[in-house]
């Protein structure tokens, strides 16, 4: 569980520095911005409703997987790399960085069902 949560917490932030490079194509961070800020996860209707315990965030994981896919697949394999090797190296930031992230989509979540 732990090794999941530490790659978890690299990914979450290597996707982030790769969609904000500047060297990363130009429609990828654009996409990537409106996909994770302007898009589903701001969205208070989901394909499957947040109060069921395991298949209400299941969508929302499958949303960040595919924007992950995305974005790797549209970015060169060495700015991803060089983006990971930043990540691992940076653990401490990396995981503020991911909590953040974590934090926000659970404000967003129970703001838009009401709960806060």
């Amino acid at each position: 569980m732990k090794r999941v949560l530490k790659a978890g917490i690299v990914e979450t932030y290597t996707v982030i520095r790769v969609a904000l490079d500047r060297r990363s194509p130009h429609q990828l961070r654009l996409v990537a911005i409106l996909l994770f800020v302007g898009g589903y996860l701001l969205s208070p209707v989901d394909v499957v409703s947040d109060f069921l315990p395991v298949l209400g965030l299941g969508d929302d994981l499958l949303v960040g997987v595919l924007a992950r896919r995305f974005i790797y697949g549209s970015a060169p394999a060495e700015l991803i790399e060089e983006h990971r090797a930043v990540a691992r190296s940076q653990f401490r930031l990396a995981a503020i960085v991911a909590g953040l992230v974590v934090v926000v989509c659970v404000v967003i979540v129970s703001r838009s069902v009401g709960l806060v």
